[in-house]
C-alpha cells in the first residue's frame, strides 16, 4: 500500500486559532481519505472555540475578541461542501459531525472497489473499513451495505455478486468488532452505474459498495 500523507488544515479569519472543545456545539471535525489508483492522501480539519486577532486596532498593536459562532459553523460548513469526494476519489472514506443550525446531508460516508468479477476485499478496502468500524463503534451508526457491478455478464449473476460484495464488506466489519445490528446488506447488481461501463475505467468505478447512513439517522 503506498504511503498515506496526512495533512492538518487550519482555516482562518484574520487570524482563526482552533482548539478541539467539549462542548458538543462546536466539537466539529471533518476527516476523509481519499484513494485512487496514482495517489492516496487523508487530511482532518478541527474547528472548535476561536479567537480572532485584529491587528491595528486604534493604538494598540492588536486586540484579541471572541469568534462569533456564526463564523466557526459557516468555515465548517464551507469545508464540508467543499470535500465533494465521491467526485474526486475512486475510493473514500468522509465523516464529520453535525453543523447544529447549518448541517449539510451526507448520506454517502465511504466507498471500496473491486477487481473484475471478485468479491475480496484489496488491502486499500480493508485500510478504509478499518477506519468505519471505528466511525461504528463511537457513533452507533446503522449503515447500508450496497453492492454494485458493472455490466458484464447477466443481470441475475450481477445481483449475486454485488450480494456477495456487501456480505463481504459485512463480514470484515463484524470481524473488526461492529454490531450486527448496524449492518445491512443489499445488491443493486448493475442498475446503478456512477460510470461509463464501455470503459474499462467505468467499469472499475461501478465494482463497489457504497456505504452509506440509513434515512433519519445523523453522525
Amino acid at each position: 500500500m503506498k504511503k498515506i500523507c496526512v495533512l492538518l488544515a487550519l482555516f482562518s479569519a484574520n487570524v482563526l486559532s482552533a482548539e478541539k472543545n467539549n462542548n458538543q456545539e462546536f466539537n466539529q471535525l471533518l476527516d476523509y481519505y481519499c484513494g485512487t489508483e496514482s495517489v492516496e492522501f487523508q487530511e482532518q480539519v478541527t474547528i472548535g472555540e476561536g479567537k480572532q486577532i485584529l491587528f491595528h486596532q486604534g493604538p494598540f498593536m492588536q486586540v484579541n475578541t471572541e469568534l462569533s459562532p456564526d463564523v466557526i459553523k459557516r468555515t465548517f460548513s464551507n469545508a464540508m461542501q467543499q470535500a465533494n469526494l465521491s467526485s474526486q476519489c475512486s475510493e473514500y472514506l468522509l465523516s464529520y459531525a453535525e453543523v447544529v443550525e447549518d448541517n449539510v446531508e451526507q448520506k454517502l460516508f465511504a466507498r471500496v472497489l473491486f477487481n473484475f468479477d471478485q468479491y475480496s476485499l484489496t488491502e486499500r478496502s480493508k485500510y478504509i473499513l478499518q477506519s468505519v468500524t471505528e466511525k461504528l463503534e463511537t457513533q452507533k451508526d446503522t449503515v447500508l451495505l450496497n453492492g454494485h457491478t458493472d455490466n458484464k455478464g447477466r443481470e441475475n449473476y450481477n445481483i449475486n455478486l454485488g450480494l456477495a460484495r456487501s456480505n463481504s464488506v459485512k463480514a470484515f466489519l463484524l470481524a473488526q468488532g461492529a454490531s450486527k445490528e448496524q449492518l445491512e446488506s443489499y445488491s443493486f447488481g448493475e442498475q446503478q452505474p456512477i460510470d461509463d461501463n464501455t470503459t474499462l475505467e467505468g467499469q472499475h468505478h461501478n465494482r463497489r459498495v457504497d456505504i452509506e447512513k440509513k434515512a433519519n439517522e445523523t453522525n
